[in-house]
């Protein structure tokens, strides 16, 4: 027969606390992690960023134009 009066009656075992534990900090850990993404969704896609946005966009295409017309230029130096 199982000692219902005992003074751990009701209370978890430590490895169930641990358990619990572990499942808060998780929970919290994933509660921070979404409001980072939420905040980094809306910093994205705020009105006051696409000026920067858009001269960072054509960034790769300025370094293709500046490489083309350095590869040009010493091909016409090598003349």
């Amino acid at each position: 027969m199982p000692d219902c009066l005992s003074a751990d009656a009701g209370e978890g075992s430590e490895d169930e606390k641990m358990i619990m534990d572990t499942g808060i900090i998780q929970s919290i850990w994933t509660i921070i992690v979404m409001v980072v993404f939420v905040w980094v969704v809306f910093w994205a896609w705020n009105g006051k960023r696409k000026k920067s946005f858009d001269k960072a966009s054509r960034i790769p295409m300025e370094d293709d134009e500046m490489i083309s017309s350095d590869m040009h230029s010493k091909e016409n130096n090598h003349d």
